[in-house]
């Protein structure tokens, strides 16, 4: 990358959001110089995710993505439930038809880092310039403050306009003025290893076929020093990629640090005979943007705009957690703004606003949108004590066999409510915040 050069477009951070921007730019105008850039070397290795990809965005600039890419197990089951201390409560659907010949896959299993590192190579091969192991500095700016490059290690780097897509903890959005310090309570803490299981097992354990998968998220109830989170577990074709998400701000003792949280999420008796004489491949930590539509940056500005997690775009609504699909569709909004604004040359904050009202007609702010007052259910600390008793314990009623006259459901829920001393208002009161889920 050369001081002298000067480039069309600057993408800082090659993560699903950067590369996908990257290469929608190369197939909509070849002739464009493309920088796309990141500290992690090789591509990849400095990203991180629980591990499934939902939806299929990524067909609109790679039409067959899923027969290439290097995913691990196409998702035919889904779970989630609660596991209190002991016991647990988990559903299971399954959906073949998830998994289709002729359409992409509903979601896929993927090892992050390659998956990563393959889409970059991907920007490569269409045109883009692709740099690695660089750490960007900080934002440029000409005397008006318009941003107009990046500093590297002392260097300028201009270009007319500059993606931002460096992450959840994104340095540069915060430095261009597009966000503000953000809250601990709009973070999570994520934990993740991947454990090597042969793929017979796997497929055994989790009563599937060869290629095909399961991906799994349970609410963690009752866990020691009163943390909340969650946790997930995703099949890979010889590994299983298992972690945990804890609500940052409920990590206040320094006895039951975030590690230890997935430590007793593996001891689960739920959960251990999945993982049985699983061996440890990777370990691995990240924040992980919670706060949704409270916590989203300012989109663009004179010469940038920003996308993926560093836009805050991971969206959480009590039942799933998906990020990379919202990554990829923002970046491929981004080049389609970028390219629109080419055509005027001029790339200010009139040009660029274009990219916002393509997030509003789209599926990602709709979805911000209608969930913004989703933390109301996920950071309700009752979800993971006393309504996690009451759901285990009541259906654990139900199903036990004791010689007695059965009692009716209503009347041993009731029971149970009773016995978690929570009010008929305070239970009507929550009730109701469920309606946006």
């Amino acid at each position: 990358m050369s001081e002298m050069e000067k480039f069309d477009v600057m993408i800082v951070g090659a993560g699903p959001a950067g590369s996908s921007a990257a290469i929608r730019l190369m197939q909509e105008n070849p002739e464009l110089n493309v920088a796309l850039i990141d500290r992690g070397r090789p591509i990849g290795s400095k990203n991180l995710s629980g591990g499934v990809l939902w939806g299929n965005e990524l067909a609109r600039i790679i039409p067959e993505w899923w027969k290439e890419a290097p995913i691990e197990r196409k998702i035919v089951k889904k779970k989630f439930g609660f596991l209190t201390r002991e016991d647990g409560f988990v559903m299971e659907f399954f959906y073949p038809d998830w998994v289709r010949d002729d359409a992409p896959p509903n979601a896929v299993s993927v090892l992050f880092s390659g998956f990563v590192n393959w889409l970059s190579r991907k920007a490569e091969k269409v045109g883009a310039q692709v740099f690695d192991g660089i750490r960007v500095d900080d934002v440029l700016r000409d005397k008006k403050g318009r941003i107009i490059g990046i500093l590297q290690n002392g260097d300028e780097f201009k270009s007319d306009v500059v993606i931002l897509a460096d992450g959840v903890n994104s340095r540069l959005s915060l430095a261009a003025g597009l966000r503000k310090e953000m809250k601990r309570e709009h973070y999570g803490v994520g934990v993740k290893e991947v454990l090597r299981v042969p793929s017979d097992v796997i497929e055994e354990r989790f009563n599937v076929n060869h290629h095909e998968g399961v991906a799994s998220e349970f609410a963690l109830a009752e866990l020691p020093k009163d943390v909340h989170g969650g946790g997930f577990l995703y099949t890979n074709r010889e590994t299983l990629s298992i972690g945990v998400v804890i609500h940052a701000e409920t990590l206040n003792d320094p006895d039951f640090p975030s590690y230890k949280v997935l430590e007793y999420f593996k001891r689960h008796p739920y959960i251990q005979p999945l993982i049985k004489d699983a061996e440890i491949a990777e370990y691995s930590a990240r924040l992980v943007p919670e706060g949704g539509y409270h916590m989203l940056s300012r989109l663009y500005d004179d010469g940038v705009l920003v996308v993926g997690d560093a836009a805050g775009f991971v969206f959480v609504n009590g039942l799933v957690i998906q990020g990379i699909n919202y990554a990829i569709t923002s970046g491929i909004l981004a080049a389609d703004t970028i390219i629109e604004a080419r055509k005027q040359e001029e790339f200010t904050k009139r040009t660029l606003q274009l990219y916002e009202g393509k997030l509003k007609q789209s599926y990602v702010l709709k979805n911000f949108k209608s969930f913004k007052n989703i933390h109301k259910i996920a950071k309700n600390p009752r979800l993971y004590n006393e309504y996690a008793r009451i759901v285990t314990g009541a259906f654990k009623d139900m199903m036990t066999e004791t010689g007695e006259p059965k009692q009716k459901s209503w009347k041993i829920f009731n029971r149970r409510r009773r016995d978690e001393k929570v009010s008929i208002f305070r239970l009507m009161m929550d009730g109701l915040a469920f309606r946006n889920l």
